[in-house]
């Protein structure tokens, strides 16, 4: 009798579909949460930023409009004038700070260049403020306050771009770095498909070569007078020759995957089954 070999075994075709078809369901789910997820965390921080900046400018507008209103004669409470400002300077804190009123849109506390701008456009916002609530109080040089409120209206629009230019030029960097991240993760993940395949194409040639060997091996000891047989060390029948099969009495259909007591009478078997634990136990070779 032959032990079982100890190497390693192949995995059946079928079942090794199907660890490949779970392996590249698992792999694609992984892309798709990570794409998922790097654009969830890349555009909305500009997009809480520009939506603060574009509120400041509206009620900046609104603020205006309802001044203009007032000097032309028309009924406008200066409280709303006010309330307006003070919109205008809340969502400008918000910017600075960090902060969001859009759902699922997290901001980030500007850095750098960018956060040095919005303090020149928070500074110019704040004077144009002081001067519009002069210009509401005041009952002398109106014109003097107009003209430095024109003036500070005038620098607030061209800090405001300078924002907006410096927001396209991150936002077009974050694009490319996005970009780049995105084939990076193409690419791999098409490594990953390219060796999966060859892999499992690998397999099937072995298989295929040993399907092959076996075939070989078998004609072989069919082709032998000599009874021959295998079994794995439970005493259950692997292999069985023709030879054997005519010694035994049955074919190898109703042999392998059996012990001898398929075969033999129960004595028989007993004897039979503990002389191959014997003879595995003991490493030894038997000659009959």
């Amino acid at each position: 009798p032959a032990p079982t070999p100890s190497g390693p075994r192949l995995v059946p075709r079928r079942e090794r579909a199907l660890l490949f078809l779970a392996i590249v369901a698992l792999v694609s789910s992984i892309m798709l949460w990570w794409a998922t997820h790097l654009s969830r965390t890349t555009f909305p921080p500009h997009i809480a930023l520009s939506d603060n900046l574009q509120q400041v400018q509206r009620a900046v507008d609104t603020a205006l409009l309802d001044l203009a209103r007032h000097h032309i004669g028309e009924a406008v409470n200066p409280q709303e004038i006010f309330t307006a400002l003070d919109l205008a300077a809340l969502k400008m804190r918000d910017c600075l700070e960090g902060r969001s009123s859009l759902v699922n849109m997290h901001a980030v506390i500007p850095e750098g260049r960018l956060r040095q701008l919005l303090q020149t456009h928070a500074q110019s916002l704040d004077r144009l403020d002081h001067t519009v609530r002069a210009l509401l109080e005041a009952k002398h040089n109106r014109d003097t306050l107009r003209l430095q409120q024109l003036k500070q209206f005038h620098e607030l629009g061209q800090s405001s771009d300078a924002i907006e230019t410096e927001l396209e030029q991150i936002l077009a960097q974050t694009i490319s770095r996005t970009e780049q991240e995105q084939r990076l993760g193409i690419g791999l993940w098409l490594i990953f498909l390219l060796t999966t395949f060859f892999l499992l194409y690998r397999a099937a040639r072995i298989e295929s070569t040993h399907a092959q060997q076996e075939q070989i091996i078998h004609a072989l000891l069919d082709a032998t007078s000599d009874a021959i047989f295998v079994k794995d060390r439970t005493g259950r029948y692997l292999f069985c020759n023709k030879a054997a099969q005519g010694f035994i009495g049955k074919d190898a259909a109703a042999l392998i995957g059996h012990d001898d007591h398929h075969a033999f009478p129960a004595a028989v078997a007993d004897q039979l089954m503990a002389k191959d634990r014997s003879i595995m136990d003991s490493g030894t070779t038997s000659h009959h």
